[in-house]
């Protein structure tokens, strides 16, 4: 069973996992440290919409990347698009890619 933890983020980790990606946080709460780990996560890069034309082509050479408009805004309020991939690998070369200059 799940409860709601409440306190100050100190640390948090992503590791690929043979079910998936796995995140793991350290919260300070008032009962002392706690672990929180969530399982089956998907990664998740964040690419302007403007830069759309770039992306579709570097993504597209990342296998286990896909790009995918999302219901999202940066902080200037313009769209986003979202790299998704299978494992952490995958999203952080094509957000590497993506931020290369053309």
């Amino acid at each position: 069973m799940s409860r709601i933890q409440q306190g100050f983020l100190l640390t948090r980790h992503w590791c690929d996992t043979a079910d998936g990606v796995e995140v793991e946080f350290w919260l300070a709460t008032d009962d002392g440290p706690r672990k929180i780990r969530i399982a089956l996560q998907t990664p998740v890069a964040f690419i302007r919409a403007e830069d759309r034309t770039k992306a579709e082509l570097l993504v597209a050479g990342v296998r286990g990347a896909e790009l995918r408009e999302l219901p999202l805004k940066d902080s200037r309020h313009k769209p986003v698009l979202g790299s998704i991939a299978r494992n952490i690998a995958h999203c952080l070369r094509s957000k590497s890619r993506c931020a290369q200059p053309a």
